[in-house]
């Protein structure tokens, strides 16, 4: 057990000697067994423990961890969660994650079978390799690890038996009304025995393969990110030509860290999701829409947009502001248009700047008929998202500038973008 425990912090550069450690101590079996083998190994670390208050026997486990650690003259520390209402399941783990970001190196207790059961659950669920990856060794950049995560449970049980360690026994993991229960105590167990006496060790293999791949292809968005993403008004934007030319398994991780950067995370986003997105930029003409959980995804020309899902309905769809000297107006979504040698009293012409409408038409400089905007934002490649508020000057009613697009000649006065903000 120490040999392999200590061939597990070594390989995956968990933590050394001399550096802070804390060890997240719920006191049951893994958590006990973990502590104990940590300060076999040398260690003294300070234990971490968090009372969610929501079984009777909380304050009994709290009592335990406390004398446990002060058996062993260890500092303990503390935190009663205030769980909100809701998800007790999901607030008890948030209550946790904020208690550990307190600490620079958090252990925790997860083992092979832990990881196993992972595996098997998300493999039902329908998870990618991303998934399939499991309870990774070390995450948050090295914050928290997991020293026992090549340990069995049934070496756990013969360490703890052999040394004798009390431990408090949590009589919710025996409820079969939990999925992960249901996995562990029959689904697993059954399938170990009929199908593969190793299935354990396998599916944590596969979690093994499936991060080795997994940190490959992050290298690989690294690397092509920057050639195909800016950022554009609080949008992605993704350049579709390269990633229609890339190979599904790149393609598809590109899109889910797009969506993850727009997001924030890829709760409630599956397979499906990524593939319409994905369908998107191979589109060969025309314009295409997909809303998927928390992103709206839009393609225009050679262009992917991925926004937050509320943010086009939050705009303001009409915007105007009347000129009557001139100076500089900054206008959604971030531009700043400079206008000089305007005065209203002296030129007689009343000027209004606001955001483009179906229908604008303007009379450009050498002809002698008015063209339709919408018809030179085609010509032009103008996409769908920059349309809405893209910059109109009217000039006693008559459209004289269109932005980049330009305007009339003979103009009195001068009229320019100064500034577009990213």
């Amino acid at each position: 057990m120490l040999d392999r425990v200590r061939e597990t912090i070594r390989k995956h550069h968990m933590f050394s000697h001399g550096e802070p450690l804390a060890v997240a101590v719920s006191g049951g079996r893994d958590s006990v067994c973990l502590l104990d083998v940590l300060c076999e190994l040398g260690y003294r670390p300070l234990v971490l423990h968090v009372n969610h208050g929501l079984r009777p026997e909380a304050a009994a486990e709290e009592q335990f961890v406390r004398d446990l650690a002060a058996g062993r003259g260890l500092e303990c520390r503390v935190q009663l969660a205030e769980l909100a209402d809701g998800n007790q399941e999901q607030a008890a783990r948030q209550a946790r994650q904020l208690f550990f970001a307190q600490f620079p190196k958090v252990a925790t207790g997860h083992t092979l079978s832990d990881q196993a059961e992972t595996v098997l659950y998300r493999l039902l669920r329908g998870a990618g390799s991303t998934g399939l990856r499991g309870v990774l060794p070390v995450t948050e950049h090295g914050r928290i690890v997991r020293p026992l995560i090549e340990i069995a449970r049934s070496d756990i049980d013969t360490w703890m038996a052999a040394r004798q360690l009390p431990y408090c026994d949590d009589a919710s993991n025996a409820e079969l009304r939990f999925d992960r229960n249901r996995i562990r105590h029959q689904l697993l167990p059954q399938l170990t025995e009929q199908w593969n006496e190793a299935l354990p060790q396998v599916l944590a293999h596969t979690a093994l393969l499936a991060a080795e791949d997994e940190a490959f292809f992050e290298v690989q968005v690294a690397t092509v990110w920057s050639t195909l993403s800016r950022w554009e008004h609080g949008a992605l934007i993704l350049d579709c030509q390269p990633l229609a030319e890339m190979p599904d398994a790149l393609a598809r991780r590109v899109v889910r860290h797009a969506i993850s950067q727009v997001k924030g995370n890829l709760r409630s986003i599956d397979f499906t999701h990524v593939e319409q997105i994905l369908a998107l930029t191979r589109l060969t003409e025309g314009h295409g829409r997909v809303q998927v959980p928390g992103v709206d995804a839009m393609r225009s020309f050679e262009w992917l947009n991925l926004a937050p899902e509320r943010r086009a309905a939050d705009e303001p769809r009409n915007w105007s502001v009347a000129i009557d000297a001139s100076g500089e107006w900054d206008i959604p979504p971030g531009i700043t248009v400079r206008i000089a040698g305007y005065n209203r009293g002296s030129s007689g012409k009343s000027l209004i700047l606001r955001n483009w409408r179906p229908g604008d038409a303007i009379r450009l400089a050498g002809s002698q008929e008015e063209v339709k905007i919408k018809q030179l934002f085609q010509e032009r490649r103008i996409p769908l998202w920059r349309r809405r508020n893209w910059p109109i000057l009217e000039s006693n009613g008559e459209i004289v500038w269109a932005g980049a697009i330009g305007g009339i000649s003979l103009l009195d006065f001068d009229v320019c973008i100064v500034r577009e903000s990213s």
